[in-house]
């Protein structure tokens, strides 16, 4: 095809007057253009919407309703058809699946391609398994676009052709992941699908700007990089970003028999991502109260790298933390960390005194029958 237009260009551009090389020259960079666009074409088309195995299609062939009908992909990803035998489809957008099917019926003498009238619509987009790695809280395999059980009705109608929904977006395979941490790159963030990977620039989801979305596919491999730094406007909510957090609390004030009798649940108490120190010291009760016993209160922060296993810990007291218009001394709270509050020294001072009383009470007691 690019040979053909070549051709036709030298007779076009062949005028008196016009040198061999200037004709050369103006044909080469035409050619290296048009090579360059069909690159990028290819490479987009790679990355653009796929079947999977799974999803469920609707084809609809006017004249032809003994091909017509809802299916579904199988295991290998192939479309069983009547008189056809199976289609491979998986890997396909659906553009490029309704011209393999036409081909096929119009190859096995079905219909004449001029008189052909296919329409292939998704109805319900299965769900893929992907891989993430990089810069998020949970790498390793991540299941996207699974099914809701709390919507699923058995009743419920079918599906409307072009009513499927997709979750099978790059930001749900992040989230799926467990979200970027603070310290993700996000101008680089690679999809490898089929030997092939493309960039794409996430930083839009904190920025406002537009960001350009794509679909996945099973078996895609993400890579999200680490800047080795943590950028504090990345901790907060997002398509991409942690849904919430878990922390662990404990605020009491003394020791307790079992966790139901100090009102602690075992699998902690949840904030938003984003929430800061003194916000989960509110949430846990440490904060409040009389405020002659309570005000010099102290929290400590315990968080362990989930990388490195190193464990830091912060310790302020209450008044300070509350009032504080430093970052630094307010930090982020992320999953996965510990919190616990220590009494202030008016409370201690009256524990030990009561304490004492408890101790000589008895003695008292026997001695003044």
């Amino acid at each position: 095809m690019l040979t053909g237009f070549i051709l036709a260009l030298k007779r076009r551009f062949r005028r008196p007057g016009h040198s061999d090389a200037n004709m050369v020259l103006t044909i080469w960079l035409i050619s290296l253009f048009l090579t360059s666009a069909a690159s990028l074409l290819l490479s987009s088309a790679a990355h653009s919407e796929q079947l999977s195995p799974g999803d469920t299609l609707r084809i609809l062939v006017t004249d032809g309703e003994e091909f017509a009908g809802d299916f579904q992909l199988d295991p290998s990803g192939n479309l069983v058809l009547p008189l056809l035998g199976p289609t491979r489809l998986a890997g396909l957008s659906r553009n490029e699946a309704q011209a393999s099917i036409a081909n096929r019926l119009v190859d096995g003498g079905f219909f004449q391609r001029d008189y052909l009238d296919l329409t292939l619509l998704v109805l319900e987009w299965a769900p893929v398994q992907v891989t993430v790695s990089g810069a998020v809280y949970f790498p390793g395999v991540a299941q996207v676009n699974m099914p809701d059980p709390r919507k699923s009705d058995l009743n419920a109608p079918p599906p409307m052709p072009g009513a499927a929904k997709p979750r099978r977006y790059l930001s749900d395979a992040i989230r799926a992941a467990g979200g970027i941490r603070p310290d993700a790159n996000l101008t680089n963030v690679s999809v490898f699908r089929d030997g092939v990977s493309r960039s794409y620039d996430l930083r839009g989801y904190f920025t406002g700007q537009s960001v350009k979305e794509v679909l996945v596919a099973n078996g895609d491999r993400i890579v999200i990089e680490s800047t080795n730094r943590q950028d504090p406007a990345l901790i907060r909510p997002s398509l991409i970003s942690p849904p919430g957090i878990k922390i662990f609390a404990s605020n009491l004030i003394s020791p307790a028999t079992s966790n139901a009798s100090a009102s602690v649940a075992s699998s902690g108490i949840s904030l938003p991502y984003g929430a800061r120190l003194s916000q989960a010291v509110v949430a846990a009760n440490c904060a409040g109260g009389i405020g002659a016993t309570n005000a010099s209160r102290h929290a400590v922060l315990i968080r362990t790298d989930r990388i490195t296993g190193t464990t830091r810990h912060w310790r302020s007291s209450l008044k300070k933390l509350l009032i504080s218009q430093d970052g630094l001394s307010n930090p982020f709270v992320l999953e996965g960390d510990a919190l616990y509050c220590l009494d202030s020294g008016v409370t201690n001072i009256r524990d030990v005194f009561r304490t004492a009383t408890d101790i000589l009470l008895p003695f008292n007691l026997r001695r003044y029958p």
